[in-house]
């Protein structure tokens, strides 16, 4: 019975992903029924989280449903602004493998979180930076065609990075009561950063991976101060290509 149970939950590391794919096809035929298809990928993506996390007696599965429940839902309101139908279904692609691939990574790390922890936290690390990159492009892009407020798309913006560096501190075996004011800093700064970039004269793209580089400084530099593995090496490294990312990215801003 436990061996049928394994396989079946080992059926749902691709059944789940191909369900959502299906939704996300829907999605691009019928726009207007967005908050369908989302609610209906983040149950499918609750469902079997939750269903490993009962074979392996996990108790704190929710904690693993943060990054994928924004990817999937960033993802599908950075796609609402796109025209390029190659693009689109590109990024569908993409979610696809996406989770594909980290119900992957949560089952054997659910399993074995020993062996399996490298691989998850740097799959976190991919799929937290590309979900502030979704985030932030959406937020702008949705203040400049829609004119949805700065102050509103500020406060969404910080809850979602409050929560998702919960994620990457739960992923990355960092103790929370100690140090739960990082998580706070590290927002606090988050938000600082968003507000500044949004005055740049750029588009909501270039703005949004500008957003997501600073993060990706920021959270980076932090894990490896809370390990006790920070160095000035690290630290020029991170800065370093850091900057030098974002140079590129303004220098080629216009055609991009």
């Amino acid at each position: 019975m436990s061996l049928k149970f394994m396989r079946y939950r080992k059926v749902l590391i691709l059944l789940t992903p191909l369900f959502i794919l299906g939704l996300y096809e829907l999605f691009y035929l019928k726009p207007e029924l967005i908050y369908i298809w989302l609610l209906l990928s983040n149950l499918a993506l609750l469902f079997t989280i939750r269903s490993f996390s009962k074979f392996w007696n996990v108790s704190n599965w929710w904690d693993y449903c943060i990054l994928p429940v924004f990817f999937i839902s960033s993802l599908a309101i950075y796609v609402s602004l796109l025209i390029s139908k190659t693009t689109i279904q590109f990024l569908f692609f993409i979610n696809f493998v996406f989770i594909f691939y980290y119900l992957k990574n949560t089952y054997f790390y659910f399993a074995q979180k020993e062996k399996g922890k490298t691989l998850m936290q740097n799959f976190s690390a991919l799929g937290s930076f590309l979900v502030i990159f979704f985030v932030s492009a959406s937020i702008f892009g949705l203040h400049l065609f829609l004119n949805v407020s700065l102050w509103l798309s500020i406060f969404i913006y910080t809850v979602i990075i409050l929560m998702l560096v919960y994620s990457v501190f739960i992923t990355n075996q960092i103790k929370i009561r100690q140090n739960i004011y990082f998580i706070f800093l590290i927002t606090l700064i988050m938000a600082e950063i968003f507000y500044v970039i949004s005055f740049l004269p750029f588009s909501y793209k270039i703005l949004g991976l500008t957003v997501a580089i600073c993060y990706y400084i920021s959270i980076g530099i932090l894990k490896f101060h809370l390990k006790n593995s920070l160095t000035q090496k690290a630290v020029k490294l991170y800065l370093t290509a850091g900057i030098a990312s974002i140079l590129i990215l303004f220098l080629s801003a216009q055609w991009l």
